[in-house]
């Protein structure tokens, strides 16, 4: 909630309970009963202190919920900027790359890969064993321990081998 909402919310309840404390603090100062109206000022200072701890809890999550979702803004772009300098430099270089998802052992092929190899890049990305195929066995065996290697490092590395395009 923002702080109009909140107080627009909140305000009828938190005025309903600073009315009764107040009503019951003068009706017990009319009829003697002092300790019971030090008993009501503590019940409306309990009341308006809880009501400005859930003001605050309330603020702080907002306030949270903002920081993250511009953090999360933040990367996207940095990301859709990475890509963007990826696919020019590979388109410079006349290279490509790919990705592997491995939650989902989902490769993703850029277009300077796709025209490397052949593979129609409007059809989605081929599967990895049809790139391997494309290796001699050794150089399919060096390409599948450098991903072990860089899945291991986190870290990208090179790798140059012979490939038969199709």
């Amino acid at each position: 909630l923002g702080p109009v909402r909140f107080w627009l919310n909140n305000t009828p309840p938190l005025l309903s309970a600073v009315y009764f404390e107040l009503w019951s603090a003068f009706g017990h100062a009319r009829s003697g009963e002092f300790s019971r109206v030090i008993t009501d000022i503590a019940n409306l200072a309990l009341v308006l202190m809880i009501f400005m701890v859930i003001r605050a809890a309330v603020s702080n999550r907002r306030n949270r919920w903002k920081k993250a979702t511009t953090e999360i803004a933040e990367g996207a772009r940095k990301v859709r900027e990475a890509h963007k300098i990826a696919m020019l430099a590979e388109q410079l270089a006349g290279s490509g790359h790919f990705r592997i998802d491995l939650k989902d052992e989902v490769t993703t092929f850029s277009s300077g890969l796709c025209e490397i190899y052949g593979f129609d890049g409007e059809k989605g990305a081929p599967a990895l064993q049809d790139l391997a195929r494309l290796y001699s066995e050794a150089d399919c065996t060096r390409l599948f321990d450098m991903m072990v290697s860089v899945i291991h490092t986190r870290r990208p590395e090179r790798i140059e081998a012979r490939c038969r395009l199709r």
